[in-house]
């Protein structure tokens, strides 16, 4: 099975890319966090109308549900599955209820991926 890697945003110290022939996101960390189960993380879609110009309003607004969370053992990353990935689709994860080791929050809690092709499985 292929698992190709396509990569998308760095926030610091959050990076979001998505997992080729999976239906899901992995979460890369800069500090060791503590997971938590599939409430811990707040996931919303999103897309835009097709237009010449930039931006415009969020359309098609969906909250796919986190079917599981793989907490690698050093926790410096996550993989979510996702109930599905959209192509043309943005997806925020807001990871607000995320802590470090030590207790303390992301200082960079959110991270946007948008999907340009979903791989297939």
């Amino acid at each position: 099975m292929d698992r190709q890697r396509h990569e998308a945003a760095d926030a610091g110290d959050l990076t979001l890319r998505g997992i080729g022939s999976w239906a899901g996101v992995e979460v890369l960390l800069a500090v060791a966090m503590v997971g938590g189960g599939a409430d811990s993380y707040q996931i919303k879609a999103f897309t835009h109308p097709y237009h010449g110009g930039y931006g415009g309003p969020e359309i098609e607004e969906q909250q796919p549900a986190v079917k599981s969370v793989s907490l690698a053992e050093d926790g410096l990353s996550v993989k979510l599955g996702l109930e599905k990935l959209d192509r043309g689709f943005v997806y925020e994860l807001d990871l607000i209820k995320l802590r470090s080791q030590d207790g303390e929050p992301l200082v960079h809690r959110n991270a946007f991926y948008t999907v340009n092709e979903v791989p297939s499985r």
